[in-house]
């Protein structure tokens, strides 16, 4: 809650999800604010990586850093909607990947993985296809 709490309150500050220092001297804010946000950040991401790795084990958390994103990537290059489709996307693995796990009888994270695996393959064969028809449609 503690890094979903900061990560917005960087957006809000910033106006933009951008941590350059260009955009910030042109803006007229100093330029020591994002320099001071990309630390903050990055110490909270390693801190809640290295506690999740005890707690959950080493795959869901690698999986949970690469695949959400991975996937919004495919879809969108706009970072706000990125993360909005990252979180989208780990969401619906968790819900989807949980029930999948009651119903097998298998182990919640093993689920939750393989169902962000598939997430990830379907959004990758959706931007296959979609570039395949706009590609048709202007020839």
């Amino acid at each position: 809650m503690l890094g979903i709490g900061v990560s917005a309150l960087d957006g809000y500050w910033t106006g933009v999800y951008q941590s350059e220092t260009r955009t910030f001297r042109v803006s007229g804010s100093p330029t020591s604010l994002p320099t001071k946000w990309d630390n903050a950040l990055m110490a909270l991401t390693s801190l809640v990586t290295v506690v999740s790795f005890e707690a959950v084990g080493a795959i869901l958390v690698i999986a949970f850093l690469v695949l959400p994103v991975a996937a919004a990537y495919l879809l969108t290059t706009k970072l706000n909607y990125m993360m909005i489709l990252s979180v989208v996307f780990s969401m619906i693995a968790c819900v989807i990947g949980y029930y999948l796990s009651l119903v097998l009888n298998t182990s919640i994270s093993s689920a939750i993985v393989t169902t962000m695996g598939v997430l990830f393959c379907l959004s990758f064969i959706f931007v296959l296809l979609n570039k395949r028809r706009v590609t048709y449609e202007g020839s």
